[in-house]
């Protein structure tokens, strides 16, 4: 079993039906250079970055972050890619950063977003409200495809001035529990979340929920 963060998913293919405005995830057939396309299309910014020392790392697509809005608010829209330029690259994940000032407004744009998800990816497999365990934390997990899932929750950020608080809506692999704490566990295998095959990219699911972050 592969354990990753979600920094370092492996995931070759994701989709959800198409590109919608604000939709999230990307088509099953995409590119990390149909992304690019697509993103500076729509009026997005690529934010620039420095390009490495070692002449093979610069034929390498890495990570593309854009700076855009996600349903009328103010995003950081980031796409994990691997891959080479000649072939257009892979897309391994897509992560959907919208940074707040206080803990009402992440709460606020928690809500509004989780209605526009349930709108475009229907029921939740895994909702903290119907476990009613405040502990497990806010964050609610969509099953998009085979292999393919969307969550969206909200926490803390640590070390960053002026915005404290941001909204998270991560595109990636199913998630792996094997590490989480047994209750946790317990009570997400009985969700309808798809669970990783032995061998296959995961993601590892937060320890803590941003009350408990915030403790310790």
């Amino acid at each position: 079993m592969h354990h990753l963060t979600l920094s370092a998913i492996v995931l070759t293919t994701f989709a959800i039906p198409s590109y919608g405005q604000d939709a999230v995830g990307l088509p099953a057939d995409a590119t990390c250079q149909t992304v690019i396309d697509f993103e500076l299309e729509r009026g997005a910014e690529l934010q620039k970055k420095p390009q490495p020392a070692d002449p093979a790392l610069q034929d390498l697509y890495g990570t593309q972050v854009f700076k855009r809005t996600q349903n009328g608010s103010e995003a950081a829209v980031i796409y994990l890619c691997g891959g080479f330029k000649r072939s257009g690259g892979t897309v391994d994940t897509q992560l959907i950063y919208i940074y707040l000032e206080s803990e009402s407004a992440a709460v606020a744009e928690y809500v509004r977003q989780r209605r526009l998800l349930d709108q475009q990816l229907g029921k939740p497999c895994w909702d903290p409200a119907q476990v009613q365990e405040n502990r497990f934390g806010p964050r609610v997990v969509w099953n998009v495809r085979s292999k393919v899932q969307t969550d969206l929750t909200w926490s803390k950020v640590v070390n960053r001035q002026p915005l404290h608080w941001v909204v998270i809506i991560a595109t990636h692999a199913p998630t792996d529990m094997e590490l989480a704490d047994e209750s946790l566990r317990t009570v997400y295998a009985k969700s309808t979340c798809e669970l990783p095959k032995k061998g296959e990219s995961s993601v590892v699911p937060p320890n803590k929920s941003p009350e408990r972050a915030r403790e310790g």
